[in-house]
Protein backbone atom coordinates (compact mmCIF):
# COMPACT_ATOMS: atom_id res chain seq x y z
CA UNK A 1 0.00 0.00 0.00
CA UNK A 2 1.28 3.57 -1.33
CA UNK A 3 1.83 5.58 2.29
CA UNK A 4 -0.28 8.37 3.09
CA UNK A 5 1.28 12.12 2.00
CA UNK A 6 -1.07 14.31 3.43
CA UNK A 7 -0.22 16.49 6.71
CA UNK A 8 1.94 18.64 6.63
CA UNK A 9 5.34 19.21 5.38
CA UNK A 10 6.98 18.53 8.69
CA UNK A 11 4.93 14.80 8.54
CA UNK A 12 5.83 14.40 5.04
CA UNK A 13 9.76 14.78 5.74
CA UNK A 14 9.15 12.21 8.54
CA UNK A 15 7.76 9.85 6.41
CA UNK A 16 10.84 9.90 3.54
CA UNK A 17 13.43 9.68 5.83
CA UNK A 18 11.45 6.70 7.38
CA UNK A 19 11.38 5.16 3.93
CA UNK A 20 14.75 5.86 3.01
CA UNK A 21 15.94 4.50 6.33
CA UNK A 22 13.90 0.94 5.72
CA UNK A 23 15.20 0.96 2.12
CA UNK A 24 19.00 1.52 3.35
CA UNK A 25 18.59 -1.32 5.90
CA UNK A 26 16.91 -3.45 3.50
CA UNK A 27 19.49 -3.09 0.85
CA UNK A 28 22.32 -3.98 3.40
CA UNK A 29 20.43 -6.92 4.83
CA UNK A 30 20.53 -8.47 1.25
CA UNK A 31 24.04 -7.45 0.59
CA UNK A 32 24.87 -9.27 3.77
CA UNK A 33 22.50 -12.53 2.64
CA UNK A 34 24.34 -12.52 -0.82
CA UNK A 35 28.03 -12.55 0.56
CA UNK A 36 26.62 -15.21 2.93
CA UNK A 37 25.49 -17.01 0.11
CA UNK A 38 28.65 -16.88 -1.66
CA UNK A 39 27.74 -13.80 -3.90
CA UNK A 40 30.26 -11.31 -2.81
CA UNK A 41 32.55 -9.29 -4.09
CA UNK A 42 34.64 -11.54 -7.10
CA UNK A 43 37.71 -12.58 -6.59
CA UNK A 44 41.07 -10.87 -8.07
CA UNK A 45 42.18 -14.52 -8.54
CA UNK A 46 40.18 -17.80 -8.56
CA UNK A 47 42.20 -21.09 -9.87
CA UNK A 48 41.12 -24.84 -9.72
CA UNK A 49 43.91 -26.75 -9.00
CA UNK A 50 44.06 -30.42 -9.46
CA UNK A 51 47.01 -32.61 -8.41
CA UNK A 52 47.36 -36.05 -9.08
CA UNK A 53 50.14 -38.50 -7.59
CA UNK A 54 50.88 -41.84 -6.61
CA UNK A 55 51.35 -43.74 -3.37
CA UNK A 56 53.05 -47.24 -3.43
CA UNK A 57 51.69 -47.19 -7.28
CA UNK A 58 48.21 -46.43 -6.35
CA UNK A 59 46.67 -42.99 -7.63
CA UNK A 60 45.58 -40.39 -5.42
CA UNK A 61 44.15 -37.21 -6.24
CA UNK A 62 43.55 -33.77 -4.52
CA UNK A 63 41.13 -30.89 -5.63
CA UNK A 64 41.64 -27.75 -4.04
CA UNK A 65 40.49 -23.96 -5.21
CA UNK A 66 42.03 -20.90 -4.51
CA UNK A 67 41.54 -17.37 -4.55
CA UNK A 68 43.40 -14.05 -3.68
CA UNK A 69 42.20 -11.00 -2.58
CA UNK A 70 40.38 -12.11 -0.66
CA UNK A 71 42.56 -15.10 0.28
CA UNK A 72 40.57 -18.37 0.29
CA UNK A 73 39.96 -21.32 -1.21
CA UNK A 74 40.51 -25.16 -0.01
CA UNK A 75 43.78 -25.00 -0.74
CA UNK A 76 46.58 -25.24 2.07
CA UNK A 77 48.91 -22.59 1.96
CA UNK A 78 46.66 -20.21 0.49
CA UNK A 79 48.10 -16.85 1.56
CA UNK A 80 51.45 -18.07 1.15
CA UNK A 81 50.51 -18.73 -2.75
CA UNK A 82 48.56 -15.86 -3.02
CA UNK A 83 51.94 -14.08 -2.04
CA UNK A 84 53.77 -16.01 -4.83
CA UNK A 85 51.18 -14.87 -7.13
CA UNK A 86 51.72 -11.37 -6.07
CA UNK A 87 55.44 -11.53 -6.69
CA UNK A 88 55.74 -13.79 -10.02
CA UNK A 89 52.56 -13.33 -11.47
CA UNK A 90 53.87 -14.16 -15.26
CA UNK A 91 55.63 -17.59 -13.94
CA UNK A 92 52.74 -18.76 -12.08
CA UNK A 93 50.33 -17.87 -14.03
CA UNK A 94 51.34 -17.66 -17.62
CA UNK A 95 54.53 -20.17 -17.30
CA UNK A 96 56.74 -20.93 -19.81
CA UNK A 97 58.09 -24.72 -21.26
CA UNK A 98 60.02 -26.75 -18.57
CA UNK A 99 63.61 -26.56 -18.59
CA UNK A 100 64.94 -30.30 -18.72
CA UNK A 101 62.72 -33.50 -19.54
CA UNK A 102 62.10 -35.99 -16.29
CA UNK A 103 63.36 -39.24 -17.22
CA UNK A 104 60.38 -40.41 -14.72
CA UNK A 105 60.69 -43.61 -12.38
CA UNK A 106 58.57 -47.28 -12.82
CA UNK A 107 55.81 -45.45 -11.04
CA UNK A 108 53.33 -43.25 -13.73
CA UNK A 109 54.46 -39.26 -13.78
CA UNK A 110 52.71 -37.10 -11.28
CA UNK A 111 50.12 -34.30 -12.78
CA UNK A 112 49.05 -30.85 -12.01
CA UNK A 113 45.96 -28.78 -14.03
CA UNK A 114 45.79 -25.43 -12.90
CA UNK A 115 42.63 -23.71 -14.24
CA UNK A 116 40.59 -20.32 -13.48
CA UNK A 117 40.41 -16.62 -13.92
CA UNK A 118 43.50 -14.00 -13.01
CA UNK A 119 41.84 -10.03 -13.32
CA UNK A 120 39.70 -11.12 -15.75
CA UNK A 121 42.07 -13.35 -17.93
CA UNK A 122 41.97 -17.20 -18.44
CA UNK A 123 44.30 -19.28 -16.42
CA UNK A 124 44.91 -22.85 -17.86
CA UNK A 125 48.08 -24.71 -18.02
CA UNK A 126 49.41 -28.67 -17.09
CA UNK A 127 52.53 -29.98 -15.92
CA UNK A 128 54.39 -32.43 -13.99
CA UNK A 129 56.02 -31.19 -10.49
CA UNK A 130 59.58 -32.10 -10.91
CA UNK A 131 63.17 -30.33 -10.76
CA UNK A 132 62.55 -29.24 -14.36
CA UNK A 133 58.71 -28.00 -13.88
CA UNK A 134 59.30 -25.66 -10.66
CA UNK A 135 55.43 -24.03 -11.02
CA UNK A 136 53.98 -26.95 -10.99
CA UNK A 137 55.49 -28.06 -8.04
CA UNK A 138 54.59 -24.94 -6.48
CA UNK A 139 50.97 -25.80 -7.02
CA UNK A 140 51.97 -29.84 -6.75
CA UNK A 141 53.78 -29.16 -3.11
CA UNK A 142 50.45 -26.56 -1.79
CA UNK A 143 48.27 -29.24 -2.74
CA UNK A 144 49.88 -31.86 -1.29
CA UNK A 145 50.42 -30.00 2.09
CA UNK A 146 53.63 -30.37 2.24
CA UNK A 147 55.49 -27.06 3.18
CA UNK A 148 59.17 -28.64 3.09
CA UNK A 149 58.47 -29.49 -0.65
CA UNK A 150 57.22 -25.88 -1.19
CA UNK A 151 59.91 -24.09 0.48
CA UNK A 152 62.38 -26.07 -2.23
CA UNK A 153 59.98 -25.17 -5.08
CA UNK A 154 59.71 -21.35 -4.29
CA UNK A 155 63.28 -20.96 -4.81
CA UNK A 156 62.51 -21.10 -8.38
CA UNK A 157 60.21 -18.42 -8.51
CA UNK A 158 61.91 -15.78 -9.13
CA UNK A 159 64.16 -17.17 -12.00
CA UNK A 160 61.08 -17.82 -14.44
CA UNK A 161 59.18 -14.50 -13.21
CA UNK A 162 60.85 -12.87 -16.75
CA UNK A 163 59.74 -14.89 -19.88
CA UNK A 164 63.13 -13.89 -21.10
CA UNK A 165 64.61 -16.22 -18.88
CA UNK A 166 62.55 -19.30 -19.41
CA UNK A 167 64.46 -19.11 -22.80
CA UNK A 168 67.13 -20.82 -22.22
CA UNK A 169 68.55 -23.23 -19.30
CA UNK A 170 71.40 -21.64 -18.90
CA UNK A 171 69.97 -18.31 -17.74
CA UNK A 172 67.74 -20.01 -15.53
CA UNK A 173 70.81 -22.22 -13.87
CA UNK A 174 72.52 -18.68 -13.62
CA UNK A 175 69.86 -17.35 -11.82
CA UNK A 176 69.18 -20.08 -9.59
CA UNK A 177 72.75 -20.84 -8.84
CA UNK A 178 73.32 -17.61 -7.78
CA UNK A 179 75.68 -16.14 -10.62
CA UNK A 180 72.84 -13.06 -10.87
CA UNK A 181 74.45 -11.26 -7.62
CA UNK A 182 75.71 -7.10 -7.51
CA UNK A 183 79.03 -8.19 -7.87
CA UNK A 184 78.46 -10.64 -11.35
CA UNK A 185 76.40 -7.10 -12.63
CA UNK A 186 79.25 -4.73 -11.93
CA UNK A 187 82.16 -6.88 -13.57
CA UNK A 188 79.75 -7.32 -16.61
CA UNK A 189 79.35 -3.72 -16.58
CA UNK A 190 82.92 -2.87 -16.33
CA UNK A 191 83.72 -5.19 -19.04
CA UNK A 192 80.93 -3.81 -21.36
CA UNK A 193 82.56 -0.41 -21.35
CA UNK A 194 85.86 -1.72 -23.79
CA UNK A 195 85.35 -0.68 -27.07
CA UNK A 196 84.61 -3.71 -28.97
CA UNK A 197 81.46 -4.39 -27.03
CA UNK A 198 80.27 -0.99 -25.33
CA UNK A 199 78.52 -0.25 -28.62
CA UNK A 200 76.65 -3.31 -28.57
CA UNK A 201 75.95 -3.65 -24.94
CA UNK A 202 74.71 -0.03 -25.71
CA UNK A 203 72.34 -1.02 -27.51
CA UNK A 204 70.75 -3.72 -25.67
CA UNK A 205 71.88 -6.54 -27.57
CA UNK A 206 73.57 -8.56 -24.69
CA UNK A 207 71.56 -9.53 -21.88
CA UNK A 208 72.60 -7.57 -18.54
CA UNK A 209 73.46 -10.73 -16.02
CA UNK A 210 74.90 -13.94 -17.31
CA UNK A 211 73.08 -15.89 -19.50
CA UNK A 212 71.71 -16.03 -23.22
CA UNK A 213 68.91 -14.63 -24.92
CA UNK A 214 67.67 -13.71 -28.67
CA UNK A 215 69.90 -11.05 -29.92
CA UNK A 216 67.99 -7.62 -30.14
CA UNK A 217 68.76 -4.48 -32.03
CA UNK A 218 70.82 -5.62 -35.47
CA UNK A 219 72.08 -9.11 -34.50
CA UNK A 220 70.60 -12.22 -35.40
CA UNK A 221 71.72 -15.66 -33.53
CA UNK A 222 71.71 -15.91 -29.98
CA UNK A 223 73.86 -13.64 -27.39
CA UNK A 224 75.46 -14.62 -24.24
CA UNK A 225 77.31 -13.38 -21.33
CA UNK A 226 79.19 -15.45 -19.12
CA UNK A 227 81.50 -14.89 -16.23
CA UNK A 228 84.42 -17.31 -15.14
CA UNK A 229 86.55 -16.87 -11.86
CA UNK A 230 84.51 -13.97 -10.20
CA UNK A 231 86.26 -13.67 -7.42
CA UNK A 232 90.06 -14.28 -8.73
CA UNK A 233 91.29 -13.24 -12.04
CA UNK A 234 87.84 -12.71 -13.51
CA UNK A 235 86.72 -12.65 -17.32
CA UNK A 236 83.36 -12.03 -18.66
CA UNK A 237 82.80 -13.49 -22.22
CA UNK A 238 80.40 -11.87 -24.82
CA UNK A 239 79.26 -14.60 -27.38
CA UNK A 240 77.29 -13.88 -30.44
CA UNK A 241 76.10 -17.18 -32.36
CA UNK A 242 74.58 -18.25 -35.26
CA UNK A 243 74.52 -21.11 -36.32
CA UNK A 244 78.24 -22.68 -36.25
CA UNK A 245 79.91 -19.36 -36.33
CA UNK A 246 80.54 -17.53 -33.14
CA UNK A 247 82.07 -13.97 -32.70
CA UNK A 248 83.57 -13.82 -28.69
CA UNK A 249 85.24 -10.81 -27.28
CA UNK A 250 86.75 -11.91 -23.72
CA UNK A 251 87.34 -9.22 -21.40
CA UNK A 252 89.86 -9.64 -18.57
CA UNK A 253 90.05 -7.73 -15.31
CA UNK A 254 91.52 -6.93 -12.47
CA UNK A 255 90.68 -5.46 -9.37
CA UNK A 256 87.18 -4.41 -11.34
CA UNK A 257 88.74 -3.26 -14.21
CA UNK A 258 89.19 -4.02 -17.70
CA UNK A 259 92.84 -4.29 -18.51
CA UNK A 260 93.14 -6.35 -22.32
CA UNK A 261 90.23 -8.14 -24.47
CA UNK A 262 90.79 -11.00 -26.34
CA UNK A 263 88.68 -11.37 -29.67
CA UNK A 264 87.85 -14.40 -31.92
CA UNK A 265 85.98 -15.46 -34.37
CA UNK A 266 85.10 -18.72 -35.97
CA UNK A 267 83.21 -21.86 -36.03
CA UNK A 268 84.91 -22.68 -32.56
CA UNK A 269 86.36 -20.83 -29.80
CA UNK A 270 89.80 -21.32 -28.39
CA UNK A 271 89.98 -21.58 -24.48
CA UNK A 272 91.34 -18.17 -23.22
CA UNK A 273 95.09 -18.16 -22.23
CA UNK A 274 95.92 -18.43 -19.13
CA UNK A 275 97.19 -14.68 -18.61
CA UNK A 276 96.84 -13.01 -21.64
CA UNK A 277 97.79 -10.05 -19.95
CA UNK A 278 101.32 -11.17 -19.53
CA UNK A 279 101.03 -12.88 -22.73
CA UNK A 280 100.24 -9.63 -24.81
CA UNK A 281 102.69 -8.11 -22.66
CA UNK A 282 100.14 -5.27 -21.68
CA UNK A 283 100.19 -3.16 -18.49
CA UNK A 284 97.08 -2.56 -16.13
CA UNK A 285 94.91 -0.23 -17.06
CA UNK A 286 95.81 0.06 -21.23
CA UNK A 287 93.39 -1.77 -23.18
CA UNK A 288 94.36 -3.44 -26.25
CA UNK A 289 93.38 -6.42 -28.30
Amino acid sequence: MAPDMSGTAGEVSNTLRRMTLRGTLATMSAAVLLVGCGHGPRAEISLHVEAYGFTAGAPEARIRTLTCRPTGGTLPFAARICSDLARQPNAMLRPAPPQCVTLGGPWPTPRVHVTGDARGRRVAFSGEPSNCDAVSSVYADAAWGSAAGLAVSERWLRCLENPGVSARTVTFLACHDGSWSPHARRLIRAAATVREVAALHRDGVFPRNVGVRECRVGERGLCAVYLHNAWSSPMVSFVVARGKMRRVWRVFLVRGRPVCVQKTAGPRSPPPPRDPCRRWELRPGRLRG
